[in-house]
């Protein structure tokens, strides 16, 4: 992710990026419960033989 000569800068930024991340996978599943995120279906390769 990154780096800091300062311990507690790198200390902040975890926590900033952990609370970031929670938030973020709290609401995914929120709009995925509700039925709000529409997946589009899976992009499967079909093998052509020329």
């Amino acid at each position: 992710m990154g780096q800091s000569i300062r311990e507690d800068i790198a200390m902040m930024f975890g926590q900033f990026h952990m609370s970031k991340a929670a938030t973020g996978a709290k609401y995914l599943r929120l709009l995925k419960n509700k039925g709000w995120l529409i997946l589009p279906p899976l992009h499967l390769q079909k093998h052509h033989e020329a």
